[in-house]
């Protein structure tokens, strides 16, 4: 038995391996034979930067797999989108950076289990989402409506969507809008994502808004993550207000210069728990109020604002008692603070503090954070306690505080801070050149003035003189003349 084991395999080497059997004429290719398909959890078909410039229906309508398995066709050169075989097991289907500037009424109609498409980074428009792309089957006349949790339809070329467009999503939790030049939402848009009554989470970041509809966010009851980041706000859109389930909001890099009071409202937006106002490069200031009565609030994010210098000690007043709040994390770093109001947050019961990266005035007002509120930083988060460092006085500039501390630096207050001694000095020597200069040069203009009409008046009084002498000598003569006559007469 042993040696037939061995001569088979013998024989098998010297032949060489079996050869696949032929495919028939117009038969498809295994859809494995030109992917890459991963036994993983869940089946992954890769079919990425291949070259493609078709999607291989024949082949994929061939695969069949029992389990959920996912379809990747991104980076390649797909520019038509048809309509999909069936694959009742397909739960995800990406085709990112192809150019697809068109798609088939019904592409997806064949996924019943399809529950994230994820289209991003194409050349898609308005024409080119027909109101019936998301279309699903129909079930005795009515429509069984495909079940898409997810749609990724960011980096392409949208300004606007049929207002038909998402009737066919009604279970839709995402939707990825970001990096379209929208500009302003059209009335289409605003009816087709009104239909979505389980959106959760709407991503509208980078589209150049400047405002949001009126009573857009009213009918979106189950949203709770908005993201507006990247566009042209001036103000905190008052909209936002209406958002009565909104949970998270990313409102990053805006030019608003001021948060204000009544910018958000406690009593309408009681499960707001997170706030993203970061990369602002225009924001200055942070008035009293601006956070009132958020009593849910448990994450502020209020960092990198190159310009911010002001926090409002009442930013967060409003409260009966600090039992109110609920704050556990603000990040308040690489801003411009100089200063931090000991009273405006119950400072040690936050889990998560950072202020690194501000430029501190390290006076008799900042010794509170360096012998109160830098020590429980250090404990509970020893990392965020590093880069706090001190930008004046001058005697301290530069300084890290955790070094000031253990050398028992002593935070005072001077009659005029080192810190500002330049910026006082410097103005003031100037007025003064400016102001002795003036004084110079005017008495230089009244002294010359002053001769001049000296002199003159010293010409004048010449000319008098002579005139006077030229005179009585005229006279003397004339009275000599008389006499002599006079003489000769007699």
């Amino acid at each position: 038995m042993r040696t037939c084991l061995l001569l088979t395999v013998a024989l098998t080497l010297a032949l060489g391996p079996t050869p696949a059997p032929a495919l028939k004429e117009g038969q498809a290719k295994s859809i494995c034979s030109i992917c890459e398909c991963l036994n993983s959890s869940p089946y992954l078909v890769d079919c990425k930067t291949l070259g493609m410039e078709q999607i291989p229906l024949d082949s994929l309508a061939r695969h069949h797999v029992w389990a959920r398995w996912i379809l990747m066709m991104d980076d390649n050169r797909v520019g038509h989108l048809p309509q999909l075989p069936l694959m009742p097991n397909l739960t995800v289907f990406t085709m990112r950076h192809n150019g697809l500037s068109s798609m088939d009424e019904a592409t997806f109609m064949n996924l019943p289990s399809l529950k994230k498409v994820d289209l991003s980074y194409n050349n898609l428009s308005y024409i080119s989402l027909n109101r019936n792309i998301f279309k699903g089957r129909y079930n005795n006349s009515h429509p069984d409506p495909i079940g898409i949790e997810e749609l990724d339809i960011s980096h392409n070329l949208i300004g606007s969507i049929d207002h038909h467009l998402m009737q066919h999503l009604p279970v839709l939790k995402k939707l990825a809008l970001h990096h379209n030049p929208i500009l302003d939402m059209t009335i289409e848009m605003i009816r087709s994502i009104a239909d979505l009554e389980n959106l959760e989470e709407l991503d509208l970041s980078f589209t150049q808004l400047h405002r949001l509809p009126q009573h857009f966010l009213v009918s979106l009851r189950s949203m709770k993550v908005l993201r507006l980041t990247g566009n042209h706000f001036t103000t905190v859109d008052p909209e936002i207000k209406f958002a009565r389930s909104l949970q998270e909001l990313h409102f990053d890099i805006n030019p608003i210069t001021t948060i204000r009071k009544g910018d958000f409202d406690g009593s309408r937006q009681k499960q707001l728990s997170k706030i993203f106002l970061t990369e602002m490069p225009e924001l200055r200031n942070v008035a009293a109020y601006a956070f009132s009565e958020l009593s849910s609030l448990e994450e502020l994010h209020l960092a990198r604002n190159p310009k911010l210098n002001v926090i409002d000690p009442d930013a967060f007043a409003g409260f009966e008692d600090d039992k109110g709040l609920a704050l556990k994390k603000i990040d308040l770093s690489e801003n411009s603070l100089q200063h931090l109001s000991r009273d405006m947050l119950p400072w040690e019961s936050i889990e998560y503090v950072d202020i690194q990266h501000n430029p501190w005035d390290c006076d008799c007002h900042f010794k509170w954070v360096a012998t109160d509120l830098i020590p429980s930083i250090t404990k509970k988060n020893p990392s965020k306690a590093i880069s706090i460092v001190c930008a004046g006085p001058e005697l301290v500039a530069g300084r890290n505080v955790a070094s000031l501390l253990q050398e028992n630096h002593a935070f005072q207050c001077y009659l005029v801070p080192y810190s500002r001694q330049k910026s006082f000095y410097g103005p003031l020597l100037v007025g003064i050149i400016v102001a002795g200069c003036l004084v110079l040069f005017t008495g230089t203009a009244l002294f010359a003035y002053v001769l001049y009409r000296s002199s003159q008046e010293r010409n004048g009084f010449g000319d008098t003189v002579k005139y006077r002498r030229q005179r009585n000598h005229e006279e003397d003569t004339e009275g000599a003349s008389y006499v002599a006559n006079v003489a000769a007469s007699l």
